[in-house]
Parts: structure tokens; C-alpha cells; sequence
């Protein structure tokens, strides 16, 4: 088994219990929602990054993932506060705060469906920007940033995201892998025993979910082999899988050996009964039928919070169990089956 429940230390003195599970804000989460911002005052649309983090940072405890395009354009609540004032800022709450590079609000998800919208209206945003922001930081933001998206062989982007941080030591890194060249998914057999050990030198090891394959079982398939090839160069960082954060999917890439997870499900769906439901549906099961459509949502979204907090739990007894899916309360036997057959693939 290749799931495993540890204490990570960071160069910059961050610490965490993994699996990690993290949850995100995005100004591409959802479509805006009509807030109104006092008591009293009326309602007007607003982007839903800056409703969510004014609404439910305060009980977000123990991880948070940030966009610095979000940052930048002032899309989050008291986005100013990275900047200055950070210490007493509701950012600095979170025991884990991640920073990742904004290329998804920028560009989207051609798979986002209906979650992405406005795209014609992004705001501008190269790597540059994105430098000038980190760089613009509060002096008090102990956080994990996350490289810019680079294309080019993994070597090339390992090369360039190792200057990006040696100029930016303060910070914890994380190298998000993208697929080689023009490919659409992860191909390990161009990543070399020379760029894996050079991961050595972050502190995280990020990819995405959708370029790790096209279907589920191939997917887990290369997550697992890339923890191996990490651990036979005795690479220690995790493997953070960025959009991996969902009840159904979460538990069985922590088996493939995830250790960090994000993702903005828990802001679009209701997590109930071990799978992902629509927030309208969730709102009859909570008897929350008689509330306004604003105030039904957030309680939804609360509600994710625990079961996400429930489900690091159970998954890091479920590591020091050896395996044992009994101990996940939900959908434990669906979860074996297919770790059974991800077995047969790549060995256990």
C-alpha cells in the first residue's frame, strides 16, 4: 500500500499531518452571487470569491488555497492585507496557507462547465504579474506558493521553477509537474532518474487530476507511479493533486499515493452520504427548505467543511490501519474494489 499519514516539515518551517485536505477559493468557483455586504443594504452581484472568503474563511482552520490572480485583482475579501497587515489578517488563521500561480482563473477549465463564466473578461495576468505579486507579499506571509504553470519538457520546467524559488527562499515550494511538451496527459517514462532527484529540491511535488490520465484507474495508475519513482530516488516531498479534493475521488488517490488534495467541489456541491450531490437537492435533505437561497448555500458549504474535516480523520487512520477501508464510513467496499484492481496494474 502506498497511502501514508506523516508529519511534513517545510524549509520554511510550515508543518502539517497529511493527507491534507484544502480547501479553495476562486473567483472561477462559481458564477457571482447576489450579496449584499452590510445589513440593510441591497444585494448586489459579486464575484463569488470575494462572498466566500468575507463569508466562511473564519471557519477554515487548518488549510486554505488562495489564487494570487485573486489576489492581485482584489477578488478576495481584504485582499490588501497580504500585502500589508497580514498578522491580523483572517488569511493568517489557517495553519497551511497555499498560494498558487492563477493560471486556472485566467484561463478557466474547458471542463468546468457551467462554473466558468466570463472568461472574455479576464483580467491581464502573465508570469510577471504573478512574480511582482509574490514578491509584493507581506513580509509576515509564512505560505506555500506554488510554481507558474511552465510548459517543456519536465526538465526545463524543474530548471525554471528551481530559479523562481532561489530567488523567493522565504516561501515553500511546490513544483506543479505539467505534461511534457504539447502532450494532454503525464507521460512518467520522459521524466528521467536525474529530474527526479532533482526534485529533491521543493518541498511539495504538485500535478493535476486531469492530466494525470483520461479515465479514473489510469489516472491513480500514474499517481502511484510517480510516489514510486519519487521514493526509489528518495525524493520525500508529497504529492499535492490539485483539483483532487471530492469524497469519492479523494480517498482513492490518497491510496495512489496523494498526500495533499485541493479542490473547489466543496463550494459547488454538497458533500453527503460519502458522494458529491447538487446544493439545491442537499438543501431538502437539511431540512433547510424555508432559509434564502444565500443563507441555504452557506450552511451547504459549512457542512463540507466538517465532512471534509471527517474524512482527514478517517483517512489517516485508514494509513496507520495498513489499509483497512472499514475504517472510511462511507463507500469503503467500492473503494477496495478499486484499489484491488489498481493493484493488478502496478503492483502492490
Amino acid at each position: 500500500m502506498i497511502a501514508r499519514s506523516r508529519r511534513i516539515r517545510l524549509s520554511n518551517g510550515i508543518e502539517f499531518d497529511t493527507p491534507l485536505l484544502v480547501p479553495a477559493l476562486s473567483s472561477r468557483a462559481t458564477g457571482p452571487i447576489p450579496y449584499a455586504r452590510s445589513p440593510g443594504s441591497k444585494p448586489e452581484l459579486t464575484t463569488c470569491s470575494i462572498v466566500h472568503s468575507d463569508t466562511l474563511t473564519n471557519a477554515i482552520d487548518e488549510a486554505l488555497l488562495i489564487s494570487a490572480y485573486d489576489i492581485r485583482h482584489g477578488l478576495i475579501a481584504d485582499s490588501e492585507t497580504l500585502k500589508s497587515g497580514f498578522a491580523d489578517s483572517r488569511y493568517a488563521k489557517p495553519l497551511v496557507l497555499i498560494i498558487d500561480s492563477g493560471w486556472y482563473e485566467k484561463r478557466g477549465d474547458p471542463l468546468g462547465g457551467p462554473f466558468v463564466e466570463g472568461l472574455d473578461d479576464a483580467k491581464p495576468w502573465e508570469e510577471a504579474d504573478y512574480q511582482m505579486t509574490i514578491d509584493g507579499l507581506d513580509d509576515e506571509v509564512r505560505a506555500i506558493v506554488v510554481s507558474w504553470d511552465h510548459s517543456g519538457s519536465y526538465g526545463e520546467q524543474i530548471d525554471r521553477a528551481q530559479d523562481f524559488f532561489g530567488a523567493r527562499r522565504r516561501f515553500a515550494s511546490t513544483i506543479l509537474l505539467k505534461p511534457p511538451g504539447e502532450s494532454r496527459f503525464h507521460d512518467l517514462g520522459k521524466l528521467s532518474g536525474e529530474d527526479v532527484a532533482n526534485l529533491r529540491g521543493f518541498g511539495i511535488v504538485g500535478v493535476t487530476e486531469k492530466e494525470l490520465a483520461d479515465a479514473l484507474l489510469d489516472r491513480l495508475k500514474t499517481l502511484a507511479r510517480l510516489r514510486r519513482l519519487l521514493d526509489e530516488e528518495e525524493v520525500q516531498a508529497p504529492i499535492h493533486v490539485f483539483g483532487g479534493l471530492d469524497p469519492l475521488v479523494t480517498p482513492l488517490y490518497f491510496a495512489a499515493g496523494g498526500e495533499v488534495f485541493d479542490g473547489l467541489g466543496w463550494l459547488r456541491y454538497a458533500y453527503r452520504e460519502g458522494v458529491a450531490m447538487s446544493r439545491e437537492s442537499a438543501t431538502i435533505l437539511d431540512g433547510q427548505v424555508s432559509k434564502r437561497w444565500f443563507q441555504a448555500l452557506t450552511f451547504v458549504s459549512l457542512q463540507n467543511l466538517d465532512v471534509i474535516r471527517n474524512l482527514t480523520d478517517e483517512l489517516r487512520v485508514f494509513a496507520h490501519s495498513q489499509g483497512d477501508w472499514s475504517k472510511v464510513s462511507t463507500r469503503g467496499a467500492v473503494f477496495k474494489t478499486i484499489c484491488d484492481r489498481l493493484d493488478e496494474k502496478v503492483g502492490d
